[in-house]
């Protein structure tokens, strides 16, 4: 099973977010549940850095993916990378429904330590 957990800032922004595991909805290189979630997560650490610009902290290895904010961002892309982060949220939400058995979302409502 992936588990996502995503963090929330004080002020209740998603400000990043950690995915590991694999889904095991089918065998490697045919999981298409492991490709959503990655293909989602991934979008969405594209267009923080290469969209917005924003040098977010990151790690990406086999079967896990961290992101964090930097938690100073001008407010006019804070609100774009909030949007980001909300839509990758909206999608995981709509896929661990889907297949419960192999995404688990939750929520962390402090802001993460860094990784």
């Amino acid at each position: 099973m992936t588990r996502i957990e995503l963090f929330r800032s004080l002020d209740g922004q998603i400000c990043g977010f950690d995915a590991s595991g694999h889904a095991d909805f089918a065998d490697y290189g045919n999981d298409i549940v492991c490709a959503a979630i990655s293909a989602i997560t991934q979008t969405a650490l594209l267009g923080l850095i290469d969209g917005l610009g924003i040098e977010v902290d990151y790690s990406m290895q086999d079967g896990n993916l961290f992101l964090q904010l930097p938690e100073e961002i001008a407010p006019p892309l804070a609100e774009k990378a909030h949007v980001i982060l909300d839509t990758m949220r909206l999608g995981l939400l709509s896929l661990s429904q889907e297949q419960p058995a192999h995404i688990s979302v939750r929520e962390r409502g402090a802001f993460a330590a860094k990784h």
